[in-house]
């Protein structure tokens, strides 16, 4: 049989340290994803990620298994290379104009920045991405 605890705050064992549980319930990622795109495209770890798809060099989109409550979520990324030899801001963008986020799907692009309006597309060997918000 199933069972539900109902409760408005959460204390460690010494009976200190309190935060609510809506604080616990927003504050924690509803994905997550630890993937490598620069030998071969594979998730590494992840949490609630159904898919990704490799678009081609420094393009990847994610498929999650449940979906967001709406497309306002936040999403993070970051994105890094153990041989790197990049001369520039290594950077990796969330959200393009081509494929619009959805509560189901969104998509990164990683490389590397030389200047305002020079983008380098890389496939790199650790990205990370995390989204926050409300499941559906």
């Amino acid at each position: 049989m199933a069972s539900e605890l109902r409760v408005n705050t959460l204390k460690d064992a010494s009976g200190n340290n309190s935060v609510a549980t809506s604080t616990v319930a927003e504050g924690t990622a509803k994905h997550r994803c630890n993937f490598d795109t620069d030998s071969s495209t594979s998730v590494l770890g992840s949490f609630n990620n159904s898919s990704l798809t490799d678009n081609g060099t420094g393009d990847t989109s994610f498929t999650l298994t449940n979906n967001m409550n709406n497309t306002t979520y936040s999403a993070l990324a970051q994105s890094g290379d153990k041989t790197s030899t990049d001369t520039g801001l290594v950077a990796m963008q969330i959200y393009d104009n081509l494929t619009p986020r959805t509560t189901s799907l969104y998509r990164v692009h990683q490389g590397y920045v030389t200047s305002i309006n020079n983008f380098i597309a890389l496939d790199r060997d650790y990205n990370d991405v995390a989204n926050f918000g409300d499941l559906a």
